[in-house]
């Protein structure tokens, strides 16, 4: 069975956790500060739901990241990359608790089947159906803290 679930250590490329989470892990290897997160991957949703058995790992593997709240983002294969940002076009969760978590990343996985996304793909002209992007969970940074690291 393909792991669904990937810490930000676990280096994977953008075919597997997609453009952003691919970035960040990169990111955090090079010894960046990068807020914690992990990133599920499309394939542990199923009939448009987080499977119960990696709701519950995800249960198990959220604290490692630190408290909540959450943000809840995309994390498409193309997303973010060289040439497509893909902006605007996926749903992001903000300030979610973790016992929402699996609900909210169903919801942004899903969001990557919505209309608007295909037209965008098309009008990039990329194929219509990019699948449904991953999904990173990533610990909420206070705006005073985040306006220090990045303003």
């Amino acid at each position: 069975m393909t792991e669904a679930i990937y810490q930000m250590i676990a280096k994977q490329g953008p075919e597997t956790v997609g453009g952003k989470a691919s970035v960040l892990m990169a990111l955090a290897a090079r010894g960046f500060y990068v807020p914690g997160f992990l990133v599920v991957t499309p394939e542990a949703f199923a009939k448009g739901v987080l499977a119960p058995e990696h709701a519950a790992a995800l249960a198990r593997q959220l604290p490692l990241i630190g408290p909540g709240p959450y943000a809840v983002r995309s994390s498409a294969r193309e997303e973010d990359g060289k040439n497509h940002s893909h902006a605007g076009q996926f749903l992001s969760l903000l300030e979610v608790a973790a016992n929402d978590v699996p609900e909210a990343a169903a919801r942004v996985w899903r969001s990557g089947l919505a209309e608007n996304v295909g037209v965008y793909r098309r009008k990039q002209g990329l194929s219509g159906d990019g699948g449904a992007p991953a999904v990173l969970i990533q610990q909420m940074v206070d705006a005073l803290r985040r306006r220090s690291l990045y303003g």
